[in-house]
């Protein structure tokens, strides 16, 4: 079972013994994801952890979220929240529900928190 590697236009290929498994190289717009992904992801830990405000979370999604047409697109066409900073809210607790499902003796009572406070801050929007 070699192992050998060919190159596939701009994109490196991997195969491996009788399975041929394959394996593609990220493209700049794979990496421009998955860091938006890594961000988001720090941004809840603290928020988890107490490090951030959920205003201030919710910031930082908005930010890297606008920041790429296509992330934003992704957002416009996510969930039943009418605007975008709905839409990052819903975001912002999507993400630190999966992350406080991991841990939920840890930040079982933050998510109940957080899920109250991003109620209140939807009633504040809705009678503004």
């Amino acid at each position: 079972m070699a192992s050998h590697a060919r190159l596939d236009r701009d994109r490196a290929v991997a195969v491996k013994g009788d399975n041929s498994e394959v394996i593609v190289a990220n493209t700049p717009a794979d990496e421009d994801r998955m860091h938006r992904v890594a961000l988001k992801h720090e941004a809840v830990v603290d928020l988890l952890d107490g490090r951030l405000t959920l205003n201030e979370a919710v910031a930082r999604f908005r930010a890297v979220t606008t920041g790429s047409a296509e992330a934003l697109a992704n957002l416009r066409e996510s969930g039943a929240a009418t605007t975008d900073e709905e839409r990052v809210v819903d975001q912002v607790l999507a993400f630190a529900r999966v992350q406080a499902s991991r841990k939920p003796l840890r930040y079982g009572p933050v998510m109940a928190r957080l899920e109250s406070e991003a109620k209140s801050r939807t009633a504040q929007v809705v009678t503004r």
